[in-house]
């Protein structure tokens, strides 16, 4: 459980950790940890996910520590990696769809583990995945009104997908989105630039949404 940076309910357990225990165990391991005062469920968590339960910090530390040096640690943080990128797919598709409801308020709470998840796909998963995950984690900030920070996860996203030949339809999207999060500073001359290098890096791309985003956008600018 010391892989998680925040809150989590018993179903996130479950998903990330249910490699290390016998099946069935996890009910009475949360509650002998609550017994012993490493862990406690917060007052007033949601009813319908079961509660949340929580570590104060020193003791998440020690167990984060503990974790690393475990022989299975590196699955354990690649497991909880994944479950963040499922959780943004989950969210992105929500919000897409115009129903964001659970899948953003979930997203909302578990902000600490996905920034978590975003630097291990940096330094250990393949550049797809991180693409993919800067992406939505800038998705979602804009959504939240943190339009600096998105526009840094993207700038980063952007200067690595620059050194690569590959992955030209995820550094597109990514240009369209970081010009979109510029919206509000209205800078004209960066949103252009942006956009017509994702027109350029798209010239190819089947994927006749985005080429609708960046030629609304490109058009919004010019006017």
């Amino acid at each position: 459980l010391g892989v998680f940076a925040g809150d989590f309910d018993a179903a996130q357990a479950q998903s990330v950790c249910s490699f290390a225990f016998d099946e069935g165990a996890l009910p009475s391991m949360l509650r002998n940890l609550i017994d012993r005062h490493l862990l406690f469920r917060r007052v007033g968590a949601a009813d319908e996910r079961g509660g949340l339960f929580a570590m104060a910090d020193p003791v998440r530390e020690h167990a984060r520590r503990h974790v690393a040096e475990l022989p299975q640690g590196p699955r354990a943080f690649e497991r909880h990696a994944r479950h963040c990128l499922a959780l943004a797919q989950d969210a992105t598709a929500a919000a897409k769809k115009g129903q964001p409801g659970p899948a953003i308020d979930l997203l909302r709470t578990s902000a600490a583990d996905l920034d978590q998840a975003l630097a291990w796909t940096r330094c250990h998963a393949d550049l797809q995945t991180w693409l993919h995950m800067s992406w939505m984690c800038a998705f979602f900030q804009i959504g939240f009104g943190s339009h600096r920070v998105a526009i840094e996860l993207l700038d980063a996203a952007i200067e690595r997908t620059a050194r690569t030949s590959g992955e030209r339809h995820f550094s597109a999207m990514c240009h369209v989105l970081s010009a979109g999060a510029r919206a509000l500073q209205w800078d004209h001359a960066v949103m252009l630039k942006l956009l017509r290098r994702a027109r350029a890096l798209a010239a190819d791309s089947t994927d006749e949404d985005l080429l609708h985003k960046i030629d609304y956008l490109t058009s919004m600018v010019c006017q």
